[in-house]
């Protein structure tokens, strides 16, 4: 259950999305959503989380995620990206075209990675490494919840209801050890193997 800090970061949160409007740029997105989601209701401190607007390259040349969030086992459990267009990500046609197009967003998921996270303004997805939406978030107040095909969509403007729908991101270890555990050992319904070169030459030497 959210507490009345975690609450009040969720009113601070909707209040700076409705005062930018439409005009919000993609720093001052980013600011927001480290400030009142990321550190005010999700718990995380400096060291335990990364957001990085900047599409600089890692080693591999592959860039880095918008987001990261860090257990307290030292794994980045959880990564993001972020757009400025709510519909971008609501649409499923859309969104799997940022998963598996030309942005190809699901690069960034490794075999530590729990979730992946989707944000606009007005919009949080959690999804399964696989890309599939697990619950998420719709800060509008016009329209009824969404459940179905396995998604768990709130659709409020209401700051206690999404703090409590979001809070299976948050820092506190317990819920972190909870699917973690379960990731680890196999009993979640999803999971990845990353294939990239160096796994294949294996895969291959192994079965020739």
């Amino acid at each position: 259950m959210a507490t009345p800090q975690q609450i009040r970061s969720v009113e601070k949160y909707i209040s700076e999305i409705e005062q930018s409007g439409e005009n919000i740029s993609e720093p001052h997105l980013y600011l927001v959503i480290g400030t009142h989601i990321i550190k005010g209701l999700l718990g995380y401190v400096a060291g335990e989380f990364e957001i990085t607007p900047s599409r600089r390259a890692n080693r591999s040349g592959l860039g880095v995620p918008d987001l990261r969030l860090k257990s307290k086992a030292g794994i980045w459990w959880v990564v993001g990206e972020a757009k400025l267009n709510d519909n971008s990500i609501r649409n499923s046609k859309s969104r799997m075209e940022l998963w598996a197009g030309q942005e190809n967003k699901q690069k960034y998921v490794s075999g530590d990675t729990a979730y992946f996270v989707w944000f606009a303004p007005r919009t949080i997805l959690i999804c399964a490494p696989s890309g599939e939406v697990l619950k998420g978030v719709y800060f509008d107040d016009n329209a009824k919840s969404i459940q179905q095909d396995g998604e768990d969509i709130l659709v409020s403007v209401n700051p206690d209801e999404i703090a409590d729908h979001l809070l299976m991101l948050g820092a506190n270890e317990d819920s972190q050890e909870s699917i973690l555990e379960k990731f680890s050992r196999g009993e979640t319904p999803y999971g990845y193997l990353p294939v990239d070169e160096d796994f294949q030459k294996l895969f291959y030497c192994f079965f020739s």
